[in-house]
C-alpha cells in the first residue's frame, strides 16, 4: 500500500531534492527505496527532480520513502510516496496502514519546507 501527499514549497525544486538527499544521506536521482515504489508523477523522471530513502520505526517496520519534485509558479510542487517495505505495518488493513502513515508524510513534508522555506521578514 503506497500513500503520496502533495505541498507547495516555496523554495527552488532543486534545492529541496538536494536538502532532502543531504538529510537522508541519498543522492538525487537515486532511489534508496528501491524499486517497491511506483513513481507518482513520471516513469523515468527528469534529472535532479528526485530522490528516496529507508527509515526504519521503533517496533522495527521499514518504511520506503520517494520524493519527486516539479516546478510550480511559486516554488516546488513536491510529491512525497510512502509505502511500508517490512515490518508489523504490513499485516495491518490497508486502511489502518492509511491512518497510520498521514503523520509520518505530513510530518516529513512539514520538516522539508520549514528547512529550505525563506523565513518571512
Amino acid at each position: 500500500m503506497e500513500m503520496t501527499r502533495h505541498r507547495l514549497i516555496r523554495c527552488d525544486p532543486a534545492q529541496l531534492v538536494r536538502h532532502a538527499s543531504t538529510v537522508h544521506a541519498t543522492a538525487p536521482d537515486r532511489s534508496a527505496a528501491g524499486d517497491h515504489l511506483q513513481r507518482w508523477r513520471y516513469r523515468v523522471p527528469p534529472a535532479g527532480t528526485t530522490t528516496g530513502w529507508l527509515t526504519r520505526l521503533p517496533d522495527g517496520s521499514v518504511l520506503g520513502w520517494c520524493l519527486e519534485v516539479e516546478p510550480g509558479a511559486n516554488g516546488a510542487l513536491a510529491h512525497l510516496t510512502v509505502a511500508v517495505v517490512a515490518g508489523r505495518l504490513t499485516l495491518l488493513p490497508v486502511t489502518v496502514q492509511r491512518l497510520a502513515l498521514a503523520p509520518f508524510t505530513e510530518r516529513e513534508l512539514t520538516a522539508l519546507a520549514r528547512a529550505v522555506e525563506p523565513v518571512a521578514a
